[in-house]
């Protein structure tokens, strides 16, 4: 009589939710959260930066396009799966198609940030080209890994079918953050080599340094955690959970890092502050530098007075 109490009680209250449902409700908040985010990063450099070339704000544009269908996707099948199948328990272990559609989407701002980023790692130091050339091949194996497993996941009716795709999801994840590290390093290391002596400019260089791996550690973590959680808790969501948040990671990353020369730079420009165009450039920035002589008169030993005067644009 017990024995058959007990099982109507599991009849009546389910399964657990906390590592499924719950996972995933908890990410959809955040990833909300950091769309919000992202989309005041958007409007502050949209008003900010208007001289910056027109390709770059296409991809500021596209980033904020792919994560919004991306937000309203997650948002849909939260909704479907807590409102319109409530109580389905065996509704819950299915895979839906917008699981589908969104995990297409969850690769494409990891590869634009990743190849802009490549782009500025050549830029900033052209005898790094091999490590240049090796992120992006690192960038494109991730991107088509990723698209791989993701369309796969429409011949999936149940999320337990997703193990059949252990192998190009660990490829797909394991390329990716080993492309971030190696952009990281590189750009850090780059940035590192250009001192210059001046305490402004190295100051500035620091700050860089340690903006470059404080925000490339987020995206990583999010990724490694994806491959821990998918190969040891395969039968939970976490790994689901994980990805809808890294896509916003990677999109946040990248207008962080356009918005942020304006505020490191921010009351430093004008006289005595020597960023050199080799410094400048390896921020990577074009430097542009006017000179303004002072009256001769100004100097007590006669001699005259520099001024620079330093502007810039992000490429």
């Amino acid at each position: 009589m017990e024995l058959e109490t007990k099982h109507n009680l599991e009849i009546t209250l389910g399964p657990a939710l906390d590592n499924t449902l719950g996972a995933m409700l908890v990410s959809i908040i955040v990833s909300a959260s950091l769309f919000g985010v992202l989309t005041t990063q958007c409007h502050y450099y949209v008003i900010r930066f208007k001289q910056d070339p027109i390709w770059l704000k296409c991809i500021v544009a596209a980033l904020w396009i792919i994560d919004s269908i991306h937000q309203i996707g997650v948002s849909a099948m939260i909704f479907q799966y807590n409102v319109n199948h409530y109580g389905d328990f065996e509704y819950l272990r299915q895979s839906s198609w917008l699981v589908s559609v969104c995990g297409i989407l969850e690769p494409l701002p990891a590869f634009i940030v990743q190849i802009y980023f490549t782009r500025r790692l050549y830029y900033l130091n052209r005898k790094l080209w091999p490590v240049a050339a090796f992120t992006a091949i690192l960038s494109i194996i991730s991107f088509a890994m990723g698209e791989a497993s993701s369309i796969l996941t429409f011949t999936f009716s149940r999320f337990t079918e997703y193990t059949r795709n252990t192998w190009l999801v660990i490829i797909w994840l394991i390329t990716c953050s080993v492309c971030d590290i190696a952009i990281a390093i590189s750009v850090a290391w780059t940035l590192y080599t250009s001192c210059t002596g001046f305490k402004q400019t190295d100051v500035l260089l620091a700050r860089l340094i340690l903006w470059i791996v404080t925000t490339g550690a987020l995206p990583v973590s999010f990724a490694l955690l994806q491959v821990v959680t998918f190969m040891v808790m395969n039968e939970s969501l976490i790994h689901l959970a994980a990805n809808i948040v890294l896509i916003k990671l990677y999109s946040n990353t990248l207008l962080a890092s356009l918005n942020r020369w304006d505020s490191l730079t921010k009351g430093r420009q004008g006289a005595l502050h020597l960023l050199d165009n080799r410094a400048l450039s390896h921020a990577g920035l074009h430097p542009l530098l006017s000179l303004k002589k002072n009256p001769p008169a100004s100097n007590k030993d006669g001699l005259h007075q520099i001024q620079i005067n330093v502007t810039t644009h992000q490429y």
